[in-house]
């Protein structure tokens, strides 16, 4: 379970009715271009992903190799870096030792810049 934003949900809600696809909200398209997303007994695999992110650089014109994985780790980055408590990023990404989240400990600046600001009020009002 991850929290999921209004305009998030709204994007989902608008993505979906191009197919309808009872199952599946994203639905394998086939080779047909999508037609018969509807009718899909499976959802989009893990090559027809990379397929779409590796269109996407392309025609972006980035020529960085990005593998999907790499949103959640900048999902895990950036929920840290907006001061989510440690256990709840831990339980959002699945991770059943709080080791596996810790690993993006070291990633965020934004956190620690925030800490040494914390520490600075707090010893400021002790001192006051």
């Amino acid at each position: 379970m991850v929290p999921l934003p209004p305009a998030t949900l709204a994007a989902l809600r608008k993505y979906y009715g191009t197919h309808h696809n009872p199952q599946w909200i994203f639905p394998a398209l086939g080779r047909n271009g999508g037609k018969e997303a509807r009718f899909a007994r499976d959802h989009v695999s893990d090559s027809g992903v990379q397929g779409v992110l590796r269109r996407t650089l392309n025609r972006l014109g980035i020529k960085k190799h990005i593998h999907p994985h790499v949103f959640r780790h900048a999902y895990a980055t950036h929920l840290l870096e907006a001061n989510i408590p440690i256990r709840h990023v831990q339980k959002i990404l699945g991770h059943k030792t709080l080791q596996s989240t810790m690993v993006y400990l070291h990633v965020t600046t934004q956190a620690q810049t925030d800490s040494h600001t914390r520490v600075a009020r707090v010893i400021q009002g002790v001192l006051s």
